[in-house]
């Protein structure tokens, strides 16, 4: 129902003398700000960049939030010098994967969680104010879902130069699947219907269908953009 598609992903892998890793990642673009669209397009086409500079050089470790940062200062020069990108800002959240071990950053409430052994596991917390709210007990689940407040983010990438971001290592162990999703699919669905999803499809493109589905039966009055890595290493998308 948008004008505008304002999500954005990306997925690449990269060959290293160690074996194959991968990048994957979405961004969400600030709805009713300018040029979200642009600010979510550059952020992953940075943080593929930044990655492809320093992987080959770097440990795995620090190659994900130099190129997040990296992408930051993008985003962030061009809303300052273009007045038509004033005010841009997106969420990002990126993972790379090599061999048993992932990293994660993130910024913003677009998510990413594990699946194993039929329990989805959340892995990023939103940086918004009412997700705060309900981290502090101040406010019901069922008043977050109707506060005039949901949509204010309280970090994005490309706002400021200093970017604070949550970043995690975890062993992949066995994890049977990785999901990233904007916050376009996690309005509409909650974490245990998109457990119950992935259960009744081991297949990553079948479970994307089914969300993606299911979102567009609520209506979908945002973006929507899912992406799914399995165990075997594919990277499939759904938009």
């Amino acid at each position: 129902m948008r004008p505008k598609n304002q999500d954005a992903l990306i997925r690449e892998r990269f060959s290293l003398p160690e074996g194959e890793a991968c990048l994957c990642a979405v961004a969400d673009g600030m709805g009713g700000h300018l040029a979200g669209d642009v600010a979510s397009r550059i952020a992953v086409e940075e943080l593929s960049l930044g990655v492809a500079e320093t992987i080959h050089r770097l440990p795995p470790s620090e190659v994900l939030s130099l190129a997040v940062t990296r992408a930051n200062s993008k985003v962030l020069l061009l809303a300052q010098s273009d007045p038509s990108c004033a005010g841009m800002g997106t969420t990002l959240t990126a993972a790379l994967l090599f061999g048993q071990v992932a990293f994660v950053c993130h910024v913003g409430d677009s998510r990413a969680y594990t699946y194993h052994g039929g329990r989805l596991t959340r892995l990023t917390d939103d940086h918004s104010y009412v997700e705060e709210l309900l981290r502090k007990g101040e406010l019901s689940l069922d008043d977050a879902e109707k506060h005039p407040k949901r949509n204010i983010l309280t970090r994005a990438l490309g706002v400021q130069a200093e970017l604070l971001m949550d970043c995690q290592e975890f062993d992949l162990g066995d994890v049977e699947m990785l999901l990233l999703c904007t916050d376009g699919l996690t309005k509409l669905l909650s974490d245990h219907e998109i457990q119950g999803i992935i259960a009744a499809h081991p297949d990553r493109a079948e479970v994307l269908r089914a969300l993606l589905d299911m979102a567009l039966e609520r209506g979908a009055p945002d973006n929507v953009t899912a992406l799914v890595i399995s165990r075997g290493g594919g990277v499939i998308r759904g938009e």
